[in-house]
């Protein structure tokens, strides 16, 4: 007897459409982030603002919202039916939003 895509009852789909390119779309938001970080000068021996604190904070966020998106859209589903595309697309809604806002911040309380 062959299980298949079978797990202790749990239907293991294999990911296509736009799981994929949620997945893909995150890691490159993510490496993104990441390059603005490096770029933007968290390794500079100057006293830091409370912006710079700030951006460091909604990088970070990002990057935690940025790196669910895989971990939500592939958890196994109970339910045929079921999806977390949904809740996949808004964590990467928020960890897109979030990155953007600090690049922004970064760059109108730069001195």
């Amino acid at each position: 007897m062959s299980m298949g895509n079978q797990h202790r009852g749990i239907d293991m789909r294999a990911p296509a459409g736009s799981i994929v390119g949620l997945c893909s779309a995150s890691a490159t938001m993510c490496a993104m982030g990441m390059a603005f970080l490096g770029y933007w000068g968290v390794h500079e021996p100057v006293p830091w603002h409370w912006t710079d604190r700030f951006v460091v904070f909604l990088a970070f966020a990002s990057f935690a919202a940025l790196g669910s998106v895989a971990w939500i859209v592939t958890t196994p589903v109970a339910e045929e039916g079921a999806e977390r595309v949904v809740a996949a697309r808004r964590a990467f809604a928020v960890g897109v939003v979030s990155i953007w806002l600090a690049i922004v911040i970064a760059v109108i309380a730069s001195p």
